[in-house]
C-alpha cells in the first residue's frame, strides 16, 4: 500500500501518473501543507489526513490544472458531498467517500486536451473514451485493499437509479451510497459552473437545484435528493461556491 511505502516512493509514483498526462499541459501540484484547504475540510469531518488521502488530495488538484474548467471544483464537490454524508446520518464511510471524490475523475485529466474541451457532441468513440473513465479511478484504488470502499464509489458514479448508467448499468439497490452521492454532486456542479462541451448547461442556482430535483427516480436517488435539498437549505454556502 501506498501509505506503508516511503516518501521516495510515493513521489516517484506521482511523478509516473502526472507524466502520463498530456505534455502539452503544465502541471503544478501544490504541496499539502496544514494551511490546505482540503486538509481542513478533512479536519472538519474527524477524518484522518493520512498519507493516502493527502496523496489522491494532491493528485486531483494536479489534475484541475489540466483545464481552467476544472480549478476548485475537487474542494467543491468533496464539500458537498461530506456535508450530504452526514446529514444523512454517515451511511458512508467520510474517509472512503474523501478518497473517491479526490480520485474518481482522475480519468479524465488522461484524456486528449481537445476532446477535454471540444465544444460540439461527443462522437460515438469519443464518447466511449470518456465513460471509460470511472474504471482508472478504479483500477488504482483497487490496488489497495483499505481503499476497496472508495474504489466502488469512483467506479458506480456515474450509474443511474434506473439503471441508464455506465458502467455496468446498475440500479439504485446495486449503486453503494457514496456513489449515489457522489452523482448528485458532480452532476450539480456541472450544472453551476461552465464546461467547455456543455458551455451552454451553466445554471442560475435554484434552476440547477430544481433540475437535480426534475431527474429525481431517473438518473437521482429521491431519498440523496431529499437530503441533497436539506442540505443545501442548512448550508447554502454550498451552492454559492
Amino acid at each position: 500500500a501506498l501509505a506503508a511505502a516511503p516518501a521516495t516512493r510515493q513521489t516517484e509514483i506521482r511523478r509516473s501518473l502526472l507524466q502520463q498526462m498530456d505534455p502539452n499541459t503544465r502541471l503544478q501540484a501544490p504541496s499539502i501543507t496544514a494551511t490546505n484547504p482540503i486538509e481542513s475540510l478533512l479536519s472538519q469531518y474527524n477524518i484522518p489526513a493520512d498519507a493516502d488521502l493527502l496523496f489522491f488530495a494532491e493528485l486531483m488538484q494536479a489534475a484541475e490544472q489540466r483545464s481552467q474548467y476544472w480549478q476548485g471544483r475537487g474542494q467543491r464537490l468533496l464539500s458537498l458531498a461530506l456535508a450530504m454524508n452526514e446529514q444523512a446520518g454517515l451511511p458512508e464511510n467520510p474517509g472512503q467517500l474523501a478518497a473517491a471524490v479526490c480520485m474518481h475523475d482522475l480519468g479524465m485529466a488522461f484524456l486528449p486536451l481537445e476532446l477535454l474541451h471540444k465544444a460540439e457532441r461527443f462522437t460515438r468513440d469519443e464518447r466511449k473514451q470518456v465513460q471509460a473513465h470511472p474504471r482508472l479511478a478504479f483500477d488504482l484504488l483497487k490496488r489497495m485493499p483499505q481503499w476497496e470502499i472508495a474504489a466502488e464509489i469512483a467506479l458506480q458514479h456515474q450509474e443511474h437509479t434506473d439503471g441508464s448508467g455506465y458502467p455496468k448499468g446498475l440500479k439504485e439497490a446495486e449503486i453503494t451510497p457514496g456513489a449515489l452521492i457522489l452523482a448528485i454532486v458532480d452532476t450539480f456542479d456541472a450544472r453551476t459552473h461552465e464546461r467547455a462541451h456543455q458551455t451552454l448547461s451553466k445554471r442560475p442556482l435554484l434552476r440547477a437545484i430544481l433540475e437535480i430535483n426534475s431527474l429525481t427516480g431517473r438518473q437521482f436517488s429521491a431519498a440523496w435528493v431529499a437530503v441533497f435539498n436539506r442540505t443545501l437549505q442548512l448550508k447554502p454556502e454550498l451552492g454559492r461556491t
